[in-house]
């Protein structure tokens, strides 16, 4: 299934309605009549509502609609109905977009000194939602759909929303990284190209939120795969199909860059024989392993990306 000529509306979807430094200026009604149906609706719906009530009416009525809409893809889907599903879609990007909207207007003005009777509603169990909707979406859809939803959702909107004093709190951070452990988990059964492309994304847009000090980035217990063994092609195999003097001299210089980069892979699996346990001082595969590195480094750095796929990247 294509989506060429959808991505421009996933890609509207995706993006907030309303500026972000707009959003404290605004009074409540103004802010609610602002937001797109379904939504409006349910946020006037729970203003009928006690004040201890209000948080959980609002969770269980955005869940129950992202529930609903996910039935609606996967019926599309099992029926191959590209103009539903496109619009189904479509509907579940924005919905969440609005509903992290929605949530940042709250913790916003919980910031101000003027309190109002919508000031209390803020807490973290409203900031946590949004996440609790990404994870139900991705738990009911299949991979295909999933990626599709993770390029519009999260890649997009994640860097810009995990902010430590609105959002981005202890239960926020645990559920994004339960969706991205049980996504990688579902990825690393798959071979195929497309499942490590996605994988890699995923990894991608969880290092531009959480900082190097995030502890669930940190092997604690410094336990490493030491059984997993690259291999990689000797110079013979490498230049087993014979060829001219110059055709050989261009294998030789290529087969450096291949036998190091594959080389480097052991360093990896068991970090701890470049600094022994005990030692202060670097040893000589501590030398070998930095200078491979910056042998590697320096042919990618003069490697420019070709003008179509800049362009391309830059339309993602």
């Amino acid at each position: 299934m294509t989506w060429e000529t959808s991505n421009d509306a996933f890609r509207n979807a995706s993006k907030s309605k309303i500026p972000f430094h707009e959003l404290s200026g605004l009074t409540y009604d103004e802010f609610i009549s602002s937001l797109p149906d379904p939504l409006s609706s349910m946020a006037q719906e729970i203003s009928q509502t006690s004040d201890s009530d209000k948080s959980d009416h609002f969770e269980i009525l955005v869940r129950s609609h992202v529930l609903k809409t996910t039935e609606i893809l996967l019926d599309a889907f099992k029926s191959n109905d590209e103009a539903i599903l496109e619009e189904a879609m479509v509907d579940l990007i924005s919905f969440i977009r609005s509903v992290i909207d929605f949530c940042l207007y709250l913790a916003k003005r919980s910031t101000l000194k003027e309190k109002d009777k919508w000031s209390d509603m803020d807490s973290a169990q409203m900031r946590k939602v949004p996440f609790l909707l990404l994870e139900d979406s991705f738990d009911s859809l299949p991979m295909s759909l999933t990626r599709l939803l993770w390029t519009y959702g999260p890649a997009e909107w994640l860097p810009n929303i995990c902010d430590e004093t609105l959002l981005f709190n202890q239960g926020s951070k645990y559920v994004l990284i339960r969706i991205a452990n049980k996504l990688l988990k579902s990825l690393s059964v798959n071979a195929e190209n497309q499942a490590a492309s996605f994988a890699g994304e995923i990894s991608m847009t969880l290092a531009a939120v959480f900082p190097l000090s995030e502890r669930s980035a940190v092997n604690v217990l410094g336990s490493f795969h030491t059984d997993n063994i690259v291999k990689f092609e000797s110079m013979e195999e490498w230049m087993g199909n014979k060829g001219s003097e110059k055709e050989h001299q261009q294998l030789a210089l290529n087969y450096d860059f291949y036998s190091k980069f594959w080389g480097v892979q052991h360093v990896f699996t068991n970090p701890k024989e470049l600094l022994p346990l005990g030692s202060k001082v670097w040893n000589e595969n501590m030398d070998n392993f930095l200078e491979e590195m910056k042998f590697i480094l320096s042919l990618f750095e003069g490697r420019s990306f070709k003008p179509d796929l800049i362009k391309h990247l830059n339309t993602r």
